[in-house]
């Protein structure tokens, strides 16, 4: 087996269309490409792509977070299901927890559907905890937990090649994000 090249950039216009599609394929109801338009001029959002190292193209996964202050919240997150169980989302969230910390900030929430076994062992073997159950948060009725990650700073790694910290966009060499 092929291993995956991949590194985390903040999104832009040229990632939408994969995003949506991705968006289609993995939540419901799904966001519209319109509402991903509009996350990348919020100043409290910050929207990241997965891609791969070869193009910077093949979008692989997405992550949206609202951190106006202390407490950042993921508002949407999913991977390509061609991708899926090859430690792409477990890669990506572990950037953003440490991405919070270097900013300060000191918890991320998040709702995920209860039935979605596999998004909420992710997100524990991560650190989170169910905080509580929201009942008929969905459009289906079906409902979701709460969830909260609380950030130690003994947690920082150090390591610019583990803490992805690009804000600006700013790359370096051959389209790759800084990592600071």
């Amino acid at each position: 087996m092929r291993k995956l090249n991949y590194s985390p950039r903040p999104a832009t216009d040229d990632d939408l269309d994969s995003v949506a599609e991705i968006e289609q394929q993995s939540i419901r109801p799904p966001w519209t490409r319109a509402a991903f338009a509009a996350e990348l001029d919020k100043k409290t959002s910050r929207f990241w792509v997965l891609t791969d190292d070869e193009t910077d193209k093949n979008v692989m996964a997405y992550a949206v977070i609202s951190f106006p202050a202390e407490q950042a919240h993921l508002v949407t997150f999913a991977v390509h299901p061609d991708f899926r169980r090859a430690g792409l989302g477990t890669y990506l969230l572990r950037r953003l927890i440490n991405y919070v910390m270097r900013k300060g900030g000191d918890s991320i929430v998040l709702e995920v559907r209860k039935g979605n076994t596999h998004a909420v062992h992710m997100y524990q073997s991560l650190g989170f905890i169910v905080i509580h159950t929201i009942p008929r948060f969905y459009s289906d009725g079906e409902d979701a937990y709460s969830m909260i990650f609380k950030a130690e700073r003994t947690m920082l790694s150090g390591d610019a090649e583990v803490d992805f910290d690009s804000d600006s966009g700013d790359t370096a060499g051959g389209g790759k994000p800084t990592l600071n």
